[in-house]
């Protein structure tokens, strides 16, 4: 007989109050004291912006939390016969400029509060970017390394079986976050289609192979933010030093060495490698989740040996936060946001102290919104390459133009003004809709 465990929080303690009567997908009502957005820091962006403009009171604290909440089991099946009890989520913000879009995640510390704040900024992104959607955010809370393809491939499946009557090409996209790559969301788009019929559309991210799109445009944007970003200090990215502080494969180190760059430092979940000189990886190895640290031609080294690395760029990705204590360490002269709360306001704030630019991530990734809105809205037409190039160009040097602006109208920040334009470009959709 199949056993059935609860899988444990990273703290070691059990996920008790997730029990096979909620094995049903529900939706919640929202209370936000229990979901936590409104005390999330970032929110203080949104809220300020929200008090300059002529809001209804009604709206403005619709816009600073969650539509609803999703929350449910997800069983999996081990190699061994038993079974596993996982919680899983899919949170939605708001949806006046489009479809809801957002990312899927496998993060063993995934909660409906970091759901909550990553659907939040999918909304002013996709509004930064000027794309149509609004934000959403789920997954699994769940370490996919602990399980084998096998376990990953039934998890999946079990999750697509939760949503399959909430999601949908015109209602809720699917977007690759952490711990999924494009093979996690090929078989989700795949599950998807065989529980409720749903199509491809509803799942981005995934390979050329099976509609997905060739070009990894989420590194290319992030490539194109910090061009925009040098640019402005007048300096270019061909020639400068660049140190990755997390990523999922090599797709951005290889970016950014493709662009003339040199990569000194890299780290991810495997470990960590620094050569000043710049890293040489070896051929990526078979399957999509290419080298590891591990891989590349470097010193091993510390995470603080990536932060301290002498590099023009630093760039924080794949799920990594920085503490203040981390910033001190910082010796760039650049860091690019690349993942939602890649930074603390604190270490943002210790960064500005030491005269080191910041790019948000509502900006930073803009890159990423416009790959989904062009695998999204292909209906099967392979895009050509060079007007995909274009399009992420146009979008992101766009977006930099009106923060810029909006910088230099108002006074403040980088942060403060993408904020600024997202929220105003989200309630004039709610103003139309009204």
């Amino acid at each position: 007989m199949a056993i059935v465990r609860h899988a444990a929080r990273p703290d070691g303690s059990p996920n008790i109050p997730f029990r096979l009567r909620y094995m049903t997908p529900t939706h919640e009502p929202i209370d936000e004291t229990r979901i936590g957005n409104p005390t999330d820091p970032r929110n203080d962006f949104a809220a300020r912006a929200l008090r300059t403009l002529p809001v209804p009171e009604s709206l403005r604290a619709r816009l600073l939390g969650p539509t609803h909440v999703q929350r449910f089991t997800v069983p999996v099946e081990r190699d061994d016969g038993d079974v596993d009890l996982f919680p899983g989520y899919r949170v939605r913000h708001d949806d006046a400029r489009g479809p809801f879009l957002g990312p899927h995640c496998y993060r063993p510390e995934l909660d409906a509060g970091t759901c909550a704040g990553l659907a939040a900024a999918g909304t002013w992104t996709a509004a930064v970017a000027g794309v149509p959607f609004g934000g959403a955010a789920g997954g699994v809370a769940v370490d996919p390394t602990a399980l084998s393809r096998g376990e990953r491939n039934r998890l999946g499946a079990a999750y697509a079986e939760r949503v399959a009557d909430s999601v949908g090409p015109d209602t809720d996209v699917l977007a690759p976050g952490v711990g999924a790559d494009a093979r996690a969301m090929a078989g989700l788009a795949d599950a998807l289609r065989e529980h409720a019929g749903t199509p491809r559309r509803t799942v981005v991210g995934k390979p050329a192979v099976v509609g997905g799109l060739r070009e990894p445009i989420a590194g290319r944007g992030l490539t194109l933010a910090a061009q925009e970003a040098l640019d402005g200090m007048g300096r270019s990215l061909p020639g400068a030093d660049v140190a990755v502080y997390g990523c999922d494969g090599p797709t951005i180190p290889a970016r950014f060495d493709a662009y003339g760059t040199t990569v000194v430092a890299v780290r991810d979940r495997h470990g960590a490698a620094v050569a000043p000189s710049g890293l040489e990886p070896d051929p990526p190895s078979a399957g999509l989740r290419g080298p590891t640290p591990a891989a590349y031609d470097g010193t091993d080294a510390s995470p603080e040996g990536v932060l301290g690395s002498e590099a023009d760029l630093l760039v924080v990705a794949g799920g990594e936060t920085l503490s203040a204590r981390a910033a001190e360490r910082v010796a760039a002269d650049v860091v690019i946001e690349g993942t939602y709360r890649g930074l603390t306001p604190a270490a943002e704030q210790t960064l500005e102290e030491r005269g080191i630019e910041v790019v948000p991530d509502v900006l930073a990734t803009v890159g990423g919104l416009i790959a989904a809105r062009l695998e999204w809205g292909r209906n099967g037409r392979d895009p050509d390459p060079a007007r995909v190039d274009r399009e992420v160009g146009h979008a992101v040097v766009g977006a930099f133009d009106e923060v810029r602006r909006r910088r230099e109208a108002d006074g403040c920040g980088r942060r403060e003004a993408a904020y600024a334009l997202a929220v105003s470009r989200t309630v004039a959709a709610h103003e139309v809709a009204r």
